[in-house]
């Protein structure tokens, strides 16, 4: 008699449990996609504020044309050797 009871208790604490841990993993992928989120606009505003200077710090240094070609090389070295870096979300198409 106690038997039936015990199964529908196990299948209940299991239902219940189930709910509760997806629910926890929710809230951290959650968490962890919002901070995600605050890295990546930290990133942008990191590079919104530092490529201004060092554009005008390469055409300070270099005035002609093709002499500011070849300075700006390293410069945009940087970004094309942190391509392969980025998630492939973030990247345009």
């Amino acid at each position: 008699m106690l038997c039936p009871y015990l199964r529908l208790w196990d299948q209940m604490s299991s239902t219940v449990t189930m709910h509760t841990v997806s629910k926890s993993y929710n809230r951290f992928g959650l968490f962890l996609t919002l901070l995600d989120e605050i890295a990546y606009v930290s990133d942008l505003q990191t590079i919104d504020s530092i490529l201004p200077v060092m554009v005008a710090s390469l055409k300070q240094s270099h005035s002609q044309g093709l002499d500011l070609f070849i300075g700006a090389k390293d410069f945009l070295r940087v970004f094309t050797d942190a391509a392969n870096h980025i998630p492939r979300h973030r990247r345009n198409k």
